[in-house]
């Protein structure tokens, strides 16, 4: 009686089984979900609940005012956020 097949034996199977124009995209998705294995940050980030809490009023005139100020060109740079973190 032969033992069942793994995992990577039927993964294996159906990549020898794909037509030519996807093993691209095949690898792509491997290759994701190997980084994703390995980032952690990632991993997370997917794996985390979609934020369905309705937003208040105080929050929405802080976004539009945020908005409102990215436009005008008030907005600051990545690298001054960094110097002002780094500076706490």
């Amino acid at each position: 009686m032969e033992a069942p097949e793994s995992a990577k034996e039927r993964i294996h199977s159906l990549v020898e089984q794909l037509p030519e124009s996807q093993l691209d995209a095949a690898e792509r998705v491997l290759a994701y979900l190997k980084v994703r294995g390995e980032d952690h940050l990632l991993q997370a980030l997917v794996e985390a609940p979609e934020d369905d809490e309705i937003a208040g009023a105080e929050e929405d005139r802080a976004a539009d005012e945020a908005w409102a100020e990215y436009c005008r060109g008030e907005g600051r740079t990545w690298e001054d956020v960094r110097r002002e973190l780094a500076d706490e």
